[in-house]
């Protein structure tokens, strides 16, 4: 994509000016991924979807005004089309989308990365950590909206370095022996799907210390607190393994 040309692609030994329609004039491009060698997806900043085909078949695709811009974009295995967006995820299957738009159960902000593991798991990267989520578990939450989507979550207290980034590429990778590469905001993390447990072990919490209105209290096991206590206040700490 060029600010001065707009979309490019190379074509004859040479760049030729892509067939978008006019609406498209001036449009930013978000990005760009080609599936099956045949089909080009593009994400332009205003949240429009355009699909270009091999025989310059272009489709406008009118997604959600709520969903934000899409940015993460990948192909499964079995040829289902992921597109991780600002505030939601996509998913293009046998002609038609079905969309889950983030919750407080589903912390889907910024999705800046999609990748399949050997098992056939979906890896998204998110503003917070890494979301680890079956896919028939989003077919369940997308079509039934009272029921939440299953999902493990790691983040910096897992052992990720920093948060998952976009830099206008997908930047989630699998490689060969299996394990997953994500570009984070302190370099890059690397995890291993098949060593990961779904549920984390629980840290120990170290008390610090307990005051009482106002007054301060030993920190010990069985603690009895003054009558007509109003206010409590604990300060702990616990293990982490980076910081953010």
């Amino acid at each position: 994509h060029d600010i001065d040309q707009g979309l490019l692609h190379w074509r004859n030994n040479r760049l030729e000016p892509a067939p978008l329609p006019p609406v498209f004039e001036g449009a930013r491009v978000e990005s760009i991924q080609v599936v099956n060698t045949s089909r080009a997806w593009i994400s332009v900043a205003d949240s429009r979807l355009v699909t270009i085909d091999r025989d310059d078949t272009v489709t406008v695709h009118d997604m959600p005004d709520d969903i934000g811009v899409y940015q993460a974009i990948f192909q499964d295995k079995f040829g289902a089309v992921w597109l991780g967006a600002t505030r939601g995820l996509s998913r293009y299957q046998g002609g038609r989308f079905l969309t889950l738009r983030r919750t407080e159960a589903f912390p889907a902000d910024s999705i800046t990365a999609i990748v399949e593991d050997e098992s056939g798991f979906l890896w998204i990267g998110v503003a917070s950590g890494v979301l680890r989520m079956d896919r028939t578990e989003f077919e369940r939450a997308a079509t039934d909206g009272s029921i939440g989507l299953r999902h493990s979550f790691y983040d910096t207290s897992d052992g990720i370095a920093g948060t998952p980034r976009w830099f206008g590429k997908q930047s989630a990778a699998r490689a060969p022996d299996g394990r997953l590469w994500f570009v984070t905001s302190r370099g890059l993390s690397i995890l291993d799907p098949r060593i990961l447990t779904p549920s984390r072990p629980t840290s120990n919490v170290n008390i610090e210390s307990v005051i009482a209105n106002g007054q301060s209290l030993e920190a010990v096991q069985n603690i009895s607190l003054p009558a007509r206590t109003v206010r409590l206040d604990v300060n702990y700490s616990m293990p982490t393994l980076t910081s953010i």
